[in-house]
């Protein structure tokens, strides 16, 4: 697998493949207001078929993430139909597919273990497929190349120690131990953790194949739907037992592409447990979607507490 070539801006996708007319920039603006979004960015609803992000913090690699998951892969996942600079503002806009759907987070606690291990069962092949994908050699970094996406990796100024791309999985552990000090010095301050940290983390985080990674696998960015079950095995949510309907949960898709890139096979597992800030079971399914890396992900907890990111 090479690096995915990026798109040219603008980018429009061909209009046969549109579900109506692009949105206007009035469009746009409108809902915006309507939603509370200013000028720095925001994400609206379009005639309910289009979804528009834009703002200062979208990139381009979000929108070249999935033009590559929808050229490679058969996953649920927004289709790309135009990525463009407003004229005006120069602000980057993402003109996307408006997947009808509700996110987990908001509905897990209301979950049986049956509907959590039903949606379980429909992600698990589609994060199968995705790290699945032979990645380019010698490349760790953005799904078109360049540095990694992820926040962790990001820097005040260009600092291709931190940013990337790298050609080892022992040089991506480095950049975090590198990002880790240079937090610890510009906040002042120098503590064991650092120290420790600095230490052992590109030791003990090496030897690891390269995956196409999602970046941000969090139940927010995964949207499911409520059908009506007829397959004769029912999966219900909580209170709606003894009502004499039976619902089953369809992932409908996997949102939030703009950390996607290649990155050691660890990453996607120890990222998500390290973010995890909730007191619920979704570790649990977590567990049973991809492969659990538990160690790693310990490093990588010490490691985002101590870059203070959560």
């Amino acid at each position: 697998m090479t690096l995915q070539t990026p798109v040219k801006l603008p980018y429009f996708c061909n209009s046969a493949g549109l579900p109506g007319p692009l949105p206007t920039p009035d469009e746009i603006q409108d809902a915006s207001r309507r939603h509370g979004w200013g000028s720095s960015g925001g994400v609206c609803v379009i005639r309910g078929i289009f979804l528009v992000k834009y703002g200062v913090k979208v990139t381009e690699n979000e929108g070249n993430a999935l033009l590559f998951v929808e050229e490679h892969l058969n996953i649920s996942a927004p289709r790309l139909y135009a990525m463009y600079h407003d004229p005006h503002s120069k602000v980057l806009h993402l003109v996307m597919e408006y997947i009808q759907g509700v996110d987990m987070e908001s509905l897990w606690k209301t979950l049986s273990v049956e509907a959590k291990s039903s949606i379980a069962s429909q992600l698990r092949p589609m994060f199968t497929q995705i790290r699945s994908i032979n990645p380019p050699p010698d490349f760790i970094g953005g799904v078109c190349g360049g540095g990694l996406p992820d926040p962790v990796f990001g820097t005040m100024s260009p600092d291709n120690n931190i940013n990337g791309p790298f050609k080892t999985d022992e040089e991506f552990s480095s950049a975090l131990a590198l990002a880790l000090r240079n937090n610890w010095e510009q906040n002042g301050r120098y503590g064991w953790l650092s120290g420790y940290l600095s230490r052992h983390v590109p030791t003990a985080l090496k030897g690891y194949r390269v995956t196409l990674t999602h970046g941000d696998l969090h139940m927010r960015n995964i949207l499911v739907e409520k059908v009506p079950s007829f397959s004769g095995s029912s999966v219900t949510g909580v209170g709606e037992e003894g009502t004499g309907q039976h619902w089953s949960y369809q992932v409908k898709g996997i949102v939030d592409w703009e950390s996607a890139g290649w990155y050691p096979a660890y990453w996607e597992y120890a990222s998500a447990v390290a973010r995890f800030q909730s007191e619920d079971d979704w570790l649990e399914s977590l567990d049973t979607i991809i492969k659990p890396y538990p160690q790693e992900a310990s490093i990588i907890l010490l490691v985002l507490q101590g870059l203070q990111f959560i």
